[in-house]
């Protein structure tokens, strides 16, 4: 279509996973705690077990990881 990323179009990822440093150009993305998330919902899921409360909703903080896909 003759567009060029960044300098016509931008292209923003999620997840921040490692396949966006091996593109040219590389895609900036959003990166989300993983860890943290997984670690959470183990806990959340031994609570509910023993019939403890859980929150309905919990927000965990994103990074953007600027790279060459955007200006």
């Amino acid at each position: 279509m003759g567009k060029r990323v960044p300098e016509d179009i931008s292209i923003v990822g999620f997840d921040d996973t490692w396949i966006s440093t091996l593109t040219y150009p590389s895609i900036t993305t959003i990166h989300q705690p993983v860890q943290e998330m997984c670690e959470y919902a183990i806990e959340a899921i031994v609570k509910k077990v023993k019939s403890e409360k859980v929150p309905s909703q919990v927000v965990f903080p994103v990074e953007l990881i600027d790279r060459e896909s955007t200006k």
